[in-house]
């Protein structure tokens, strides 16, 4: 990712990569990239997911949070190490060891900068919640009920604006099958 911004990546990506008409999903930061797809181009999406993502812009605690995690990711000698506990706190408790791998075995494989880039993009972003409103086509928001890192909260926020939503609780964040 090389852009500063969600609405960055959605602005270079849609006019190269996406059919006249598609159907649309987004996990984490995928789903805010959906979102800001959502208000650019609304006519072009045909149904649109939404898992484990915030529409609500960062707080200032939380920029600062995401911060600190940049300023150590850049500093790390070890991205394994340092990623182990995020992982942890990404995925349910009885994740099989194979996916705490795999995750661990990305994290080093985008970076330190692409990971303190996408972070700090994810910080700059604007709410979304207003967008959620104007969205008209069929649309699924699903969460985890045990989700650490998006609350189940955050996708109750997105259901009260949102006309054409079914929302799902109950599964864990970043499930593998």
């Amino acid at each position: 990712t090389r852009f500063r911004n969600v609405t960055g990546v959605q602005t270079c990506a849609l006019p190269i990569y996406a059919p006249e008409r598609f159907a649309l999903a987004g996990v984490s930061m995928g789903g805010m990239v959906a979102m800001t797809i959502m208000a650019m181009a609304p006519e072009r999406v045909t149904r649109l997911a939404l898992f484990d993502t915030n529409a609500r812009a960062d707080t200032p605690e939380q920029i600062a949070r995401r911060r600190a995690v940049n300023a150590a990711m850049l500093a790390a000698t070890d991205l394994r190490a340092l990623a182990a506990p995020t992982i942890a706190h990404m995925v349910h408790p009885d994740t099989e060891r194979d996916v705490h791998d795999a995750l661990s075995d990305m994290t080093v494989r985008v970076g330190a900068t692409t990971y303190a880039r996408q972070n700090e993009a994810v910080a700059a972003r604007e709410d979304l919640l207003p967008i959620l409103s104007r969205i008209e086509v069929p649309t699924l928001v699903a969460v985890g009920a045990k989700d650490l890192m998006t609350p189940v909260t955050f996708s109750r926020r997105s259901e009260e604006h949102t006309s054409e939503l079914q929302s799902r609780f109950g599964i864990s964040y970043a499930v593998f099958c």
